[in-house]
């Protein structure tokens, strides 16, 4: 199967945020202009997370339910998993 990489356009907010407190602030403001107000949503995280997304929309009156689904480890083939990353910056001169 080959990777699936969305653009731009299919992602809310793709070019709006770039961090767990921009992004937290327009969940909020998407849920202010919603009738939604009650809302609940799932949040998918990892192990190394901060609480910024999470304290923002508690205090915001946006209920969450955590769900850590991957957790991150060191490689072993790091090094070689970069060598073997191809070199595109021949056809940008």
């Amino acid at each position: 199967m080959l990777p699936f990489y969305p653009s731009e356009d299919l992602i809310r907010g793709a070019n709006e945020t770039g961090s767990g407190e921009k992004l937290a602030h327009l969940i909020i403001k998407h849920h202010q202009t919603t009738a939604e107000h009650s809302a609940c949503l799932l949040y998918l995280t990892g192990d190394k997370n901060t609480n910024t997304i999470p304290t923002l929309l508690s205090e915001a009156g946006i209920s969450l339910v955590d769900q850590q689904v991957y957790e991150t480890h060191p490689s072993s083939t790091l090094d070689k998993d970069i060598e073997e990353i191809p070199d595109d910056t021949q056809d940008r001169e």
